[in-house]
């Protein structure tokens, strides 16, 4: 924090404007500069534009002493994405190379260690259920490939690996994803996408790359690093909050067995993000205009 003063008081003697763009502050974040307010109040009425996220982070930026009218709500950048056509082109190919238009087809991405046991027991649940279902399982880190891989053979599953271009066939139960810069595209094959990090106490990952893809996504409880992006897609029927394997399996076979209800969350996910594009817009415009 004191570097973070000490920058912008130079930057205030030199007669830079700074601004704060893509600005988000947790509750728990807000406290500690309050706890602090002697040195972060300070620091922080220096600034000459702060761009949030979100009216909550407004709120919070003003209770920690920001002029009001320094603060706009831009929403998030992470709106922003674009998908490429050829990215969904590609997992569309790949997909009908599995012959599985029948069956579901669920990514897990980004899923960490503590989550590989319940995302694989929620997979043989499905299975009982719709018996050549496909599981995607993408962990978040590469050092993490190799134990998803032994947790996926101990389990009892057939497995094929991304890594190593392994024919998915009919008998396949599970996908390894062991690459680097493809979770997009495997999300443009599948039908369904849990978002992990979620079902232990890791804050949880983007849920937009999903929904921008028109998947119905599933999140454990425990998304507080996407609250606001979370809550939108919850609140239009994008998104499902589960606590656990069954949950998540009952879930996924009820949206399956369901097509227009699988619609109307696919559509809500996909509005959620065309309706909150434009916070890079919105932050460029008011830049200029405090630098006309």
């Amino acid at each position: 924090m004191s570097c973070g003063y000490n920058l912008l008081h130079f930057a205030k003697q030199q007669g830079a404007i700074m601004v704060l763009a893509n600005a988000r502050l947790s509750q728990k974040s807000a406290d500690k500069y309050a706890k602090k307010s002697r040195l972060s109040t300070p620091m922080l009425k220096r600034l000459s534009l702060v761009l949030v996220q979100t009216q909550a982070e407004a709120e919070r930026f003003i209770a920690l002493g920001v002029d009001p009218q320094k603060i706009k709500v831009c929403g998030s950048l992470k709106f922003d994405l674009t998908i490429d056509p050829n990215k969904k082109q590609q997992a569309l190919k790949m997909r009908s190379q599995w012959q599985r238009s029948d069956t579901p087809i669920w990514v897990a991405g980004s899923v960490h260690p503590g989550e590989f046991g319940i995302i694989l027991a929620a997979h043989k649940q499905l299975l009982t259920m719709y018996p050549q279902a496909l599981l995607i399982m993408a962990p978040r880190h590469p050092e993490q490939f190799n134990l998803a891989a032994i947790t996926v053979t101990q389990a009892g599953l057939k497995l094929a690996r991304r890594s190593m271009n392994d024919e998915v066939n009919l008998d396949t139960q599970v996908l390894l994803g062991d690459t680097m810069g493809e979770l997009l595209m495997l999300y443009g094959a599948a039908d369904f996408a849990f978002v992990g990090g979620t079902l232990i106490e890791g804050g949880g990952h983007n849920p937009l790359e999903p929904a921008a893809m028109g998947l119905p996504v599933f999140v454990g409880p425990h998304h507080w690093n996407f609250a606001e992006i979370t809550a939108l897609l919850a609140n239009e029927g994008g998104l499902t909050c589960v606590t656990g394997a069954e949950e998540l399996a009952a879930l996924l076979a009820a949206k399956w067995r369901n097509p227009a209800e699988y619609q109307q969350a696919s559509d809500a996910a996909l509005a959620v993000v065309s309706q909150n594009r434009g916070a890079l817009t919105k932050q460029f415009s008011f830049i200029d205009s405090l630098m006309a």
